[in-house]
């Protein structure tokens, strides 16, 4: 399966919308609440394109995963150095699961963002959602919570980071 990233544009939040509406339900279900404590409304979705950081994913042209791509996050990880690429609200559509199709998008973030003088890519989640941590690090990033310098913490986080192969 091949998986293609491209910025999202506004023809995509329908679905968009539709993918992260079932994500947070899929987390809710499962007492995670990082992403809000009701059904998600999207309200963020057309900032987001309009500020090139929203991201679909494709495969045979259908969107089959979305992300927001940032160059700092300073909001999350505090003050850090140039040197990481910043993945937010990773999802997948629910008829993809279990099908290595995170995997397989955050391989062609770490593609697209290597020739960005980038050496890291970070993600957060939630702490007290034990899966999706060993997820990550089944997937070999490792916690750099040490790293983070948040400007406040209102939510139990875990922080990942992965080194970009200098050739994929």
């Amino acid at each position: 399966m091949t998986i293609t990233i491209r910025q999202a544009t506004s023809d995509d939040i329908p679905v968009i919308k539709d993918i992260l509406a079932h994500a947070v339900n899929h987390k809710l279900l499962r007492g995670d609440v990082s992403w809000g404590f009701t059904s998600y409304e999207g309200d963020d979705i057309e900032k987001s394109i309009q500020d090139k950081c929203a991201y679909v994913a494709l495969v045979e042209n259908r969107v089959v995963g979305t992300f927001i791509l940032l160059w700092k996050d300073e909001g999350t990880w505090g003050v850090q150095p140039p040197t990481a690429a910043y993945v937010q609200r990773l999802a997948v559509n629910s008829n993809h699961h279990r099908q290595n199709i995170g995997a397989e998008i955050l391989d062609a973030i770490a593609k697209a963002v290597r020739g960005h003088n980038r050496s890291l890519l970070r993600l957060t989640c939630s702490s007290a959602n034990p899966k999706l941590c060993s997820y990550y690090l089944g997937l070999g990033f490792t916690r750099a919570d040490s790293l983070a310098r948040p400007n406040h913490v209102s939510k139990p986080t875990a922080y990942f980071e992965q080194p970009i192969p200098t050739s994929l």
